[in-house]
Order: structure tokens, then C-alpha cells, then sequence
């Protein structure tokens, strides 16, 4: 069990890293500099200011002697390593061997999506809700203005300078979306797929709660049709679950309530209220749907109510808040992230205290937990406020590790992730208005054409 928060390391790299290696390998530049900072236990600021830092910049060329091999030059007196740990795989690490930091992997896009409308800055182009399909084929984004962009995933998607698919550097592709509207009047705050992959359950801070047709037959322009609009809450909506096949659906919001809804009938069935804003939601199963609140979490038995009872059965099993939840069945666990930039996770059958708890950074300066979601039972992937994401692994004896730095948003907040393929790739959703897919655990072929990559001392 865990006694105290932790204090993880961070570890980051220039965003555009694949770039800078793809053009020294197809000869467009003869070299290149990139930079890579760690940072023992404290945050980015504070370890700057300390001197605690790690910092260098590599020099990307290519060897003098064998011209298909890349090599990474270290320029300066910092300790900051990236080297290539998989000849035949785009996989790379990340370590400062003066600063105790071992090597940690680096999860990069294979490929990137922007919409053509919303990455204009003169438009919004925050992506503020984000889902891919079930059976991968589409996925949404929600912008701030209300409005909704549904999207294929495939070669479908225009590209962008001619970039292919195959997983080298960051391939930026314009999103060629089927279908585009506004189904709401503020900011999308949730966007969930029914399991059929043709239906989407949205929110919003309109107060409002939809279920829209996403049917891949839709033609381009046309908007998103809304079968059903759920109007109660009297705050913003901040979550949503869908249970079983979607006969059901449960929002909570801003007002303090968790409102249940009878799909097919089109009406409210059950109302509860807490002690303050609901902030999230994660569905357990069928029946336990856990609610976090600045005051702590609630555990609700969703089945019907026995006769001569009212409402649903609910207590809180969690002291101490939390803005965000994600719940893994496996391990029975349950993460929770709060805007002080502290996780928890919990094991369900014993609640007494966290199995494991962590911070990114200390002294002061900490980055809001944006979203969690479980890559596998040992595995979180978290977004934060300083654009600095990553994935979190668990021991058995609740020791917790950086497993791996997701790179993409350059010092951008990370507000959504969500993995699919059982975990083989995760997407993530920044303030810049750009998608990043990833595509790890499976892995994805080497795309330089043979090239080899290593890591040199000047």
C-alpha cells in the first residue's frame, strides 16, 4: 500500500524530433539540432530555476562512414540522452544517467489530424471532447463553440504536403470530415460512441445532454442529426456514461446532480443530488457507476430500486476529491486525477486507502490532471495542463514509474486521451487542435527506408 504521494521525473524531447530525423536521412539538410531536458522529481520551472535540470542539445547527422546511419551528437555538457533502442521498430528512450533517470520510452504520433476549419486560429480550435469509434473506423472531436467534427481514421483523410501513413514523423493529415455542425449552443465537455460505432452521446455546457447519428453513409455537409435531446441539468454538463448497448445513459453536472435516462422513452428516470459539482463519472459495470466531487467519491448501485425505495443506492467510499476518474475492470482499479496535479489509484474490493499515489513535480508548481484513461491494468496514460503527458506504470507493491513520455503537443495542455486495439494505440487531443495517434505495444514497422539511428559523443 501506498504511505505517500511520489514524486515522478520528467523527462522531454523536441517535439518535432522525427522531423528533424527524416530530413537528415532523405539528405534534405545535412544536419540538424534538436533539444532534450530532464528533470529529477520537480517541475520544468522549479528544476530551471534550481539548477536541477538535465539539459542538452544533439546535433542529428548522418555518419561520416556509413551514410544510412543517423547518429545523435551530444553538443553541450548536459547528460540528457535520446538514443534508438530498436533497430527494426521507431522506438526511441530518453534518460539522464547523472540524474538517476533511467531510460524512459517515448510515444510519438505516427500520425497526426487537424480539421481544416477549426485549426485556423481565427476560428476555435480546442479540442475540448474527443472519441474514436468501437470499431475504429471514425472518431469526434468537440470544439468550444458547440460544434462537432466527425472523421474517418483511414486513407480516406486528405494529407497534408503528400505525407504518407507508414508511421515516419509526425505525418500531419487535414481531416476530410463526413459530417460537420453545431448540435449545441456552448462547449462540448463530452463525446462518448455508442458500442455500435454509429451513434454519439454529447454534452455540453449548454446544460444539454444529445445523442446524434454518425452514421458513416452520411454525405459530406450534411449535419449531425440529433434523435434525442435531454434537457434538466441547470449547470454545465461534465460527464457521461453510457450503459450496456445504450438503452441507458447517466450525465452529471456542474448543479450537483447525476441524472439517469431512459433512451427509448426519451425521459428522466432518476435524479440524485451531492454535495457539490459532480466532476466525472466512470462506469464500472452494468450496475456500480463511481462520481468524483471536489468532496470526495460515491459509489451508486444503478439496479432498480427494490420496492418502497427511492432512487438509487449510493454512499461515499473515497475521501478527498478528484476531477477526473478512469476505472479498469481487470484490476479492478480506479484512477483518480485532481487539479493539484496529484493521482490515486485504488483497488475497488478494499477502499481504505490508495494502492498507489503520485505527483509530477513538487515545491509549488504543479500541472492539473486533464484526463486519464488505462492502457492496461498496469498502465495510466494522463494528460496535463502543462502539455506535458505521459503514461504511468504500476508495480505490484505499488511502486509507480514513468513507463514512457507521450511527445506531440509542443507546451500545449493535453485535455483528452483514449486508447482502442486493446491498448496498441492511443490517441491524445491538445489545445493546439491537433490529434496525435499513437501506435505502441504492437508497434509500428521502421519507415526510414533501412536507415539506422544511434547515439554518439562528439
Amino acid at each position: 500500500m501506498s504511505a505517500g504521494p511520489s514524486s515522478l521525473p520528467v523527462s522531454t524531447v523536441q517535439p518535432t524530433f522525427l522531423n528533424v530525423v527524416k530530413d537528415v536521412s532523405d539528405g534534405v539538410v545535412p544536419w540538424e539540432d534538436i533539444w532534450v531536458s530532464c528533470y529529477p522529481s520537480h517541475s520544468p520551472s522549479n528544476s530551471q530555476r534550481d539548477g536541477g535540470g538535465a539539459h542538452g542539445k544533439l546535433r542529428v547527422v548522418l555518419d561520416e562512414v556509413d551514410r544510412n546511419l543517423v547518429m545523435f551528437q551530444n553538443c553541450g555538457d548536459g547528460d540528457a540522452k535520446l538514443e534508438r533502442v530498436d533497430l527494426n521498430k521507431i522506438r526511441y528512450t530518453i534518460s539522464s544517467p547523472g540524474l538517476n533517470i533511467p531510460s524512459t520510452k517515448i510515444f510519438a504520433p505516427a500520425r497526426e489530424y487537424t480539421d481544416s476549419y477549426y485549426s485556423n486560429p481565427e476560428s476555435p480550435h480546442r479540442i475540448t471532447a474527443f472519441d474514436v469509434a468501437p470499431d475504429g473506423q471514425q472518431f469526434a472531436m468537440g470544439f468550444l463553440d458547440g460544434g462537432v467534427a466527425l472523421c474517418p481514421t483511414g486513407l480516406r483523410s486528405a494529407m497534408v504536403n503528400g505525407s504518407s501513413t507508414n508511421g515516419s514523423a509526425h505525418n500531419t493529415q487535414a481531416t476530410s470530415s463526413t459530417v460537420k455542425s453545431r448540435p449545441h449552443k456552448s462547449t462540448l465537455t463530452s463525446l462518448k460512441f455508442f458500442p455500435s460505432s454509429r451513434v454519439l452521446l454529447s454534452s455540453s455546457a449548454d446544460f444539454s445532454v444529445s445523442i446524434l447519428s454518425a452514421s458513416e453513409v452520411e454525405s459530406d455537409g450534411v449535419p449531425l442529426t440529433s434523435a434525442r435531446t435531454f434537457m434538466g441539468h441547470t449547470r454545465s454538463v461534465t460527464s457521461t456514461a453510457i450503459v450496456g448497448v445504450g438503452k441507458t445513459v447517466i450525465s452529471s453536472g456542474a448543479d450537483g446532480t447525476v441524472r439517469v435516462w431512459d433512451v427509448p422513452g426519451a425521459k428522466q428516470v432518476s435524479i440524485e443530488w451531492l454535495d457539490s459539482a459532480v466532476n466525472a463519472l466512470a462506469l464500472a459495470d452494468e450496475s456500480t457507476l463511481y462520481t468524483a466531487t471536489s468532496g470526495g467519491v460515491h459509489r451508486f448501485d444503478l439496479r432498480t430500486p427494490q420496492q418502497g425505495q427511492e432512487g438509487i443506492a449510493q454512499e461515499r467510499v473515497i475521501q478527498g476529491g478528484g476531477s477526473k476518474l478512469g476505472y479498469h475492470s481487470e484490476g479492478a482499479s480506479l484512477a483518480i486525477g485532481d487539479s493539484r496535479g496529484l493521482v490515486r489509484v485504488f483497488d475497488v474490493r478494499s477502499l481504505e486507502r490508495p494502492v498507489a499515489q503520485w505527483k509530477r513535480g513538487a515545491g509549488g508548481s504543479v500541472s492539473a490532471t486533464e484526463d486519464l484513461t488505462w492502457i492496461d491494468k498496469n498502465r495510466l496514460a494522463v494528460c496535463t495542463s502543462d502539455g506535458l503527458p505521459y503514461v504511468a506504470s504500476l508495480g505490484e507493491d505499488g511502486n509507480v514509474k514513468v513507463d514512457g513520455e507521450i511527445v506531440g503537443p509542443d507546451c500545449y495542455a493535453t485535455r483528452r486521451v483514449c486508447t482502442h486495439d486493446g491498448g496498441a494505440q492511443m490517441w491524445t487531443a491538445a489545445d493546439d487542435g491537433l490529434l496525435g495517434d499513437m501506435r505502441f505495444g504492437k508497434g509500428e514497422e521502421d519507415s526510414f527506408n533501412g536507415t539506422h539511428i544511434v547515439s554518439q559523443s562528439m
